[in-house]
């Protein structure tokens, strides 16, 4: 998604957000941590995050954060 103004916090999150629909996989009633609260008898969900660098993306976009 392009950016439409100047690049605050709250923008550039927006702005770089993933589609949910296309970024995200989602497992359900996959083994987890025996120590997981959230689990049922050790089964939970788990999600999977596709951060590829697209082929004709802006290298700009994806330089490496200095903290």
């Amino acid at each position: 998604m392009a950016s439409t103004g100047p690049t605050t916090g709250t923008s550039h999150c927006r702005d770089d957000t993933p589609d949910a629909n296309r970024g995200l996989v989602v497992l359900h009633d996959v083994r987890g941590s025996s120590i997981d609260p959230s689990s049922q008898d050790g089964f939970t969900s788990k999600v999977g995050i596709d951060a590829t660098k697209p082929l004709g993306g802006d290298p700009a976009m994806f330089d490496k954060a200095n903290l």
